[in-house]
């Protein structure tokens, strides 16, 4: 479980943004002219109010996510850039889980053009705020088709055997082997396999002779473990 943290700190850093633009139209009589472009003309008591509100969102959303993890998850399994991206380079593994018995509340990532409309900041709560950081990102990574649980970190946010999770063997439904992972690391992966008695379905990713693309094959635990493993 990585820390909300490092999630919403680009977010964070927007919510700022629009503090600084409101101090700047309040402020600086000279500026206000240019700021115009962007926003509508804003009586000075909404713009005091909305400052406020701000100050208060920043320092209630770090209290709230400083203890706050999330895992995320994607829809696709196969998809070459998602593997290039997130698995070393195609030498790590994926996992395939069956999300009904991981028993956690899945949020679906709004991709968008814009980070935000003004409009979408009257009338807010901080849970609207909060979902509106933890679930929005660029529509270039729309690709990813990303999901996203979460959860608390007890202990030291920072601490990896803090940010660990434990899940129900039976939710793992899938092993997805790399194209380049080597055989010393699968056989460490199938090891783990070894006293389990209902295994996960096992992969082996090739590239595609002609597209750019990963195909890839089933292979049965105790075959590709006597092809791979030294007894």
């Amino acid at each position: 479980m990585k820390p909300l943290l490092s999630h919403s700190d680009d977010y964070r850093e927007r919510l700022i943004f629009i503090l600084n633009i409101l101090k700047m139209y309040k402020e600086e009589p000279e500026c206000r002219t240019h700021i115009r472009e962007n926003i509508e003309k804003i009586p000075n008591e909404e713009i005091l109010k909305c400052l406020k509100d701000c100050e208060k969102i920043i320092k209630e959303m770090d209290i709230n996510i400083s203890k706050s993890g999330v895992i995320c998850f994607s829809k696709k399994c196969d998809d070459i850039l998602l593997w290039s991206h997130y698995a070393d380079k195609q030498h790590g593994v994926c996992l395939k889980f069956d999300t009904k018995i991981l028993g956690m509340n899945f949020y679906e990532i709004d991709y968008r053009s814009k980070q935000y409309d003004m409009d979408e900041l009257n009338g807010r709560t901080l849970v609207d705020y909060t979902e509106m950081v933890i679930i929005r990102k660029a529509e270039e990574w729309l690709y990813e088709g990303e999901w996203r649980a979460f959860g608390n970190i007890p202990l030291d946010p920072q601490n990896d055997e803090d940010r660990k999770r434990k899940f129900d063997k039976k939710a793992l439904t899938g092993i997805f082997f790399g194209c380049m992972i080597k055989d010393d690391e699968k056989c460490k992966v199938l090891s783990w396999l070894k006293d389990w008695k209902k295994k996960p379905k096992l992969y082996l990713a090739n590239k595609d002779q002609y597209k750019y693309k990963l195909n890839f094959i089933e292979k049965p635990y105790e075959k590709l473990k006597a092809e791979l493993c030294p007894r």
